[in-house]
């Protein structure tokens, strides 16, 4: 199982919120607030 590579980016909203985005090897996009 070849391990697959990933790009996060973390960005602070301007309500204060944190934004994590985590682009994978396979163009899927996944995106959480905290």
């Amino acid at each position: 199982m070849k391990r697959s590579k990933f790009i996060a980016s973390i960005s602070l909203e301007k309500n204060s919120q944190l934004k994590l985005e985590i682009l994978t090897e396979s163009d899927q996009s996944f995106v959480l607030f905290f």
